[in-house]
């Protein structure tokens, strides 16, 4: 701790002071005890580490576990009975089984619970397919250990089965306790609602449930739905099965790695210590071959099947016809391009989408023969599902059946195209708004199209469909065998998943399903998806097996249904080495394939999470910030709290920006938005109906996931209470801008190694970046491509400027390179101080780029459309040749301040801005205190804001050392700046002619204590309610004014001065990061910034000057103290490379000696015309005149970057970051930089 508190103190130490870590020195090879370091041989090949692979160690553990159960079966009657449960597998050969525990189930307790209750049915529910089976399934129960039950959906196997169970054990007074699992919460809960109403009963008596933190049983509970995961923790606990008579493990092919563990642990104990307990398996689509062999009961005379029954419905009322591509003879030519192909690697090409056009396009002639419709327009049309693989499959898809062109051109039927299709996406990030809309009928003659992912396969039932196109594929998620990474990679969907969609057609009438493959290559599929235990890290099972104690993790996990491959489980045991989890030793024996498990690895084994999140937790704990790492850990383990309404995704980007509030981290924003989420609960802010909905959409979170969220730290405090966990009542020891910094060390240290990696070791990338946008500052620009080259680019470019600002909000300077044909966009730095103290609600970016051209690539990402509508030709000409003949009749020395020349190293300054200042109703002005030539001038302030400031606190709280405006400290400016003053406030000036626009001069007027006073301004802006926003071009500073109130500027003195303020920033220094995590200046620098600049008369010396900004080293007290050297003395800025166009003209600075007058004017000549080019736009073309468009490419960052594995073994691997992570945009905010972070 004294160490980081160190490192917050003295964040830039002297190189004495840094400690190197020793690198790897085993290079991955293989060590013994006798080796020292010191002498350690590598090349030596027998140190070559080989882990073993493959699945055939399961067969040799698996032999030997049924002949123990056999020779255990044989023997039964000759053991005694123990009740603790089995310590090791080699105890089967020694011990018993144990009876059940049954205090809780004695023929006492079991009559109290008879009597208590009412056991006859208050609902009738004899409909149900099931009913026909319930005597097979009863006796089948009875006679066998594990019966397997097949049903389709909806056949009452989940509300009846266990009904019947507890009737039969009532009617022949036996004790009973039933356990029946879900994989889902929400249905956990709905069951046993269902059951109680079915009986009459009330939740949490006879029947009641458990799902993590929420419990309803009680000591009469005599059938509990819970959680898969609820019980696998009760079973790992107790270590045998004797607290139930029957085990129900419903929805078995969800194949998942807790129902994959939880089959191998009801198993084992099946056939050891609770041999008295029945097995029920249930599903929809369970292969019951499978589950019967690995359910193979071992009985004295050997091995016997499980028992397996078959639900069918009889004679179903609807029909669904399978069709196929090779069926599809028809659309022969789009057909032919598709088969022409042949790849049979998970894709979709673009040729298939014209086919779904098609095929839909198809469906009006289907619906006339088969649904008698008449009038389509006033018709209830069928709707149509298609199954996509995920969301950028969904918006490719939109895109096609929402273009009206592609439909036209697709259209083999006059007028097919013109029909209204109602095009609804459903997938997990949209809102449940949007979601909602799928079960809604769609208005008269317009045909429903719902676009999903496998959502749709089971989880949610839209009643209305007859058409399912199936694309046959599906995203998985697999593990990197090289770096088990976990991502959703694309696959061909298996049988199982394509039965299910097929599924969701001809439930109210007959149903079509369309595969998008051919017949012989769907037969080719497999039957089923493989489960998750032999394609994902194993590290929980691994734990949990540990936990077990009942021998190697291999041991155990052998004895899955599907056993993973053996280098997996070696990798996984690494993995929870290298957390903490486990020791490298077992028994202080030193174990490659084994460990013993540490206190971390007791409480990652109790938490339902990744054992990373659960580092994450403890190490909160460590650093005093356990309640934010729950608060992250349990953000991580729950459904995106965040949501991405469809085609809204650059708002949603931009929201989750600011809930990151300048950190770039996804676990900080999802921590922020928990916080205020929970604050204005705490408040009864949501107390109004609908007001937290109204919230949520406006900062675009979930309500829903929010509150699974907070049951989750709720139950996460609960489990960590239990541990002796609490959280910590004592304050924090950090200081509020040390906050962010130990979040993110905090989850640094959890998932170490898992870091990723960019390294700049080229100097020449900032030179590249610049020359790529024609010599614009990459941190502020951006460019398109694709622009027609016959038509000329001037024209165009409010056009462009106009179209950027509608789709992003974000208002650029527009600029071309004729050659290239690129479009630039450059934004403002955001030196505008109107904006910058109202509270916009954007969000904070570190680093020198700014937010602008993050959204700008962003919007690239998400495939915004930039169309720009293109005039005749003959009349763009026309418009160009205006154009130049403006910008060449402009006397540019007139509009621009005068900049130092390119042979200038030194001016005396003064700084110029009006700082808004009221005190006591009256304005000051500092130069009226002798402040040595630094001049502050009044601007009114708001009404409703009231200042008191003394004059020592004016200076701190609106000087700022982020941005400053200078005026030349001379007699020549003094006298130019009364005259113009004299000039506009003598005499009654000119209204304005009208015409206001970006750009132009004019006369503001501002308030003082004695009266209203004009000042030279520029218009920068034109705002609504006929307001402007204007730059008071002698000073500096920005204001707000009414149109009516601006007046011509006089001709004279005022028409022909350039502005007298220049912009002024501090060269080589930037604000110390670890001050503050948005990297802005402190107070305390401000503080000093100001105090510097009171004392004594004001020097510059220039470094360089780039588009009108003068880099300088600012000299206080006659040029004898350096304030940019004092800011870096008191540790409030760290040293930084000056950009690259900066360094550019400082070089040419350097050499200005040598230069002759004519190379001088021509440089201070490019000087002037670079600071009005920054500003200079003409107006926008008329769009009645357009008569084609064009779509953009880009935009486009020379500063994007990629990043990559910090381990070797995934060096080579592409890196693609999650699409909504506030990190799905990554620029290089210091190119000027070499570094690696």
């Amino acid at each position: 701790m004294e160490e980081l508190r160190s490192f917050f103190n003295n964040p830039c130490p002297s190189n004495a002071q840094v400690k190197k870590l020793r690198g790897p020195v085993t290079g991955g090879r293989r060590i013994t005890k006798e080796d020292t370091i010191n002498e350690f041989n590598k090349p030596e090949e027998h140190r070559h580490s080989v882990l073993a692979s493959g699945t055939d160690y399961a067969d040799a553990i698996k032999k030997k576990e049924m002949e123990n159960y056999l020779k255990y079966e044989g023997n039964r009657d000759t053991f005694q009975s123990f009740a603790g449960g089995l310590d090791s597998l080699e105890q089967l050969s020694s011990y018993s089984y144990s009876m059940q525990n049954i205090e809780a189930l004695t023929e006492e307790a079991m009559n109290e619970v008879y009597k208590k209750y009412s056991f006859q049915r208050k609902e009738d529910t004899n409909n149900l397919a099931i009913n026909e089976y319930r005597h097979q399934i009863l006796s089948s129960i009875s006679a066998y250990p594990v019966v397997i039950i097949e049903g389709p959906t909806g056949c009452g196997k989940t509300t009846q089965v266990p009904q019947w169970i507890l009737d039969d054990s009532f009617e022949n007074r036996r004790p009973c306790k039933i356990v029946v699992t879900q994989p889902r919460r929400i249905a956990a809960i709905s069951i046993a609602k269902r059951v109680a109403q079915e009986r009459g009963w009330d939740v949490s008596g006879v029947v009641g449930y458990q799902v993590a933190l929420e419990a309803k049983v009680s000591s009469d509970t005599r059938i509990s739905y819970v959680t898969t995961g609820v019980l696998l923790q009760k079973l790992v606990a107790a270590k045998n099965m004797n607290e139930y008579t029957h085990v129900i493990l419903d929805e078995v092919h969800e194949r998942g790695q807790e129902m994959d563990f939880l089959l191998l642990v009801v198993k084992r104990l099946l056939y050891t210590v609770s041999p008295h307990v029945k097995v029920v398996l249930m599903s929809a689509t369970i292969n019951r071959k499978t589950f019967a062999d690995y359910f193979m009961i071992p009985t004295p005379m050997g091995l016997q099947t499980a028992m397996s029954i078959k639900v069918v419905k009889k004679d179903p009322m609807y029909t669904v016809k399978i069709f196929y591509l090779n069926h599809l003879n028809k659309f022969g030519s789009i057909l032919d391009k598709i088969t022409s192909l042949k790849n049979e690697s998970p894709g979709i090409p673009s040729e298939m989408h014209h086919l779904v056009i098609k095929l839909i396009d198809a469906f009006e002639q289907i619906d006339e023969k088969e649904e008698n419709i008449g009038n389509r327009s006033e018709a209830d049309l069928p709707s149509v599902l298609i199954f996509l693989p995920g969301i950028n499959e969904i918006e490719e898809l939109y895109d096609c059946l929402t273009n009206s062109e592609l439909r036209l051109k697709m259209s083999e039927k006059a007028g097919t195209s013109k029909l209204k299709w109602w095009v609804l996406p459903l997938h997990s990030t949209i809102t449940a708004d949007e979601q909602v809309r799928v079960f809604q009928r769609a208005p008269p003659g317009q045909r429903k199209i719902i676009l999903a992912t496998n959502i749709a396969e089971s989880s949610i039932t839209v009643p209305d469909i007859k058409y399912v196109i199936d694309y046959c594929l599906m995203k998985v998620l697999v593990a990197d065998t090289a770096t088990n990474f976990t991502s959703l990679q694309l696959a061909w969907a298996a049988k199982a998943n394509c039965e299910q969609r097929a599924g969701r057609a001809g439930r109210v009438r007959d149903g079509r399903v369309y595969r998008l493959v051919s017949e012989r290559f769907y037969n080719d599929l497999p039957d089923e998806c493989p489960p998750e235990i032999v394609r994902c890290p194993l590290e929980r099972l691994v734990l949990l097996a540990k936990m077990l104690d009942m021998g190697p993790p291999s041991d155990i996990l052998a004895l899955a249904m599907d056993p993973p491959d053996m280098s997996n489980i070696h990798k996984t045991i690494l993995v929870l080495k290298e957390v903490g989890a486990m020791k490298k030793t077992i028994n202080d024996e030193w174990c490659v394939s084994d460990g013993d498990v540490t206190y971390l690895g007791r409480i990652m084994a109790k938490l339902p999470l990744d054992v990373r999140i659960s580092k994450l937790i403890m190490l909160g704990y460590i650093y005093g910030y356990f309640d934010e790492s729950i608060i992250m850990a349990a953000a991580m383990s729950v459904k995106n709290v965040f949501n991405s309404p469809f085609r809204e995704k650059l708002n949603a980007y931009n929201s989750k920006l600011t809930w990151a509030d300048g950190s770039t981290s996804d676990c900080i924003a999802f921590l922020n938005v928990y916080k205020v989420w929970n604050h204005l609960r705490k408040l009864n802010y949501f107390k109004q109906p609908g007001s937290e909905g109204q919230w949520a959409r406006r900062f675009y979170v979930q309500v829903r996931a929010l509150r699974e969220l907070d049951d989750l730290v709720r139950e996460l405090r609960a489990r960590l209470s239990r541990e002796g966990l609490e959280i910590n009542a004592v304050p924090s020891p950090w200081a509020k801008h040390e906050i962010t910094l130990v979040l993110k060390l905090i989850i640094a240290g959890a998932f170490y190694p898992q870091y990723f990696v960019h390294s700049s070791v080229d100097e020449c990338r900032e030179r590249e970046a610049v020359r790529a946008l024609g010599g614009l500052n990459p941190r502020r620009s951006l460019y398109f491509t694709g622009w027609p080259t016959h038509q000329p680019l001037a024209p165009y470019a409010p056009a462009i400027r106009n179209t950027v600002r509608r789709l992003l909000g974000d208002d650029p300077r527009v600029s071309f390179d004729i050659g290239s044909r690129k479009v630039f966009l450059t934004y403002s730095d955001g030196s505008n101080e109107t904006k910058s103290t109202e509270k916009t609600g954007d969000p904070t970016i570190p680093g020198q780029v700014v937010l602008p051209v993050y959204k700008a690539v962003k919007a690239r990402q998400i495939r915004t459309d930039f169309r720009i509508p293109l005039l005749p030709i003959e009349k763009a000409n026309e418009l160009a040749a205006a154009y130049e003949r403006v910008t060449t009749n402009v006397d540019l020395d007139k509009l621009v301040p005068r900049l130092p020349e390119i042979d200038d190293t030194h001016f005396p300054l003064k700084l110029s801005q009006k700082i808004g200042v009221k005190r006591n109703k009256f304005c000051v002005s500092s130069d009226e205190r002798g402040t040595g030539g630094l001049i502050l001038i009044p601007l009114p302030l708001p009404r409703e804001v009231k200042v008191d400031f003394t004059d020592e606190e004016m200076h701190r709280k609106y000087i700022s050392v982020s941005k400053f405006w200078v005026q030349y400290d001379d007699e020549s400016t003094a006298t130019e700046l009364r005259q113009i003053e004299a000039a506009l406030n003598r005499g009654t000036l000119l209204a304005s002619a009208g015409g206001e626009r970006a750009g132009v001069l004019r006369a503001a007027p501002y308030v003082s204590a004695a009266g209203t006073s004009f000042y030279r301004a520029r218009i920068v802006n034109t705002l609504p309610r006929d307001m402007l926003e204007v730059l008071y071009i002698d000073y500096g500073s920005y204001g707000r004014v009414s149109t009516c109130s601006v007046r011509e500027l006089p001709a004279g003195v005022c028409s022909n001065t350039p502005p007298l303020a220049m912009r002024c920033s501090l060269a080589g220094v930037a604000p110390a990061p670890l001050l503050d995590h948005h990297a802005h200046w402190t107070p305390a620098a401000d503080h000093l910034f100001t105090t510097l600049i009171t004392r004594g008369r004001l020097l510059g010396k220039v470094y360089s000057v780039v588009n009108g900004v003068v880099s300088i080293e600012l000299f206080a007290e006659q040029g004898k103290t350096s304030v940019n050297k004092a800011l870096l003395d008191k540790g409030l800025a760290v040293p930084c490379e000056e950009s690259y166009e900066s360094k550019l003209n400082h070089d040419v600075r350097e050499m200005a000696n040598s230069l002759n007058m004519v190379q001088k004017r021509a440089y201070n000549k490019e000087q002037i015309e670079a600071a009005f080019y920054h500003m200079n736009e003409i107006d926008p073309p008329n769009y009645k005149e357009c008569e084609t468009d064009v779509c953009l490419k880009g935009p486009f960052s020379p500063l994007e970057i990629s990043v990559h594995n910090l381990m070797y073994a995934g060096r080579e691997k592409q890196v693609n970051i999650e699409w909504n992570s506030v990190n799905s945009v990554l620029l290089d905010t210091e190119p000027q930089e070499i570094y690696e972070k």
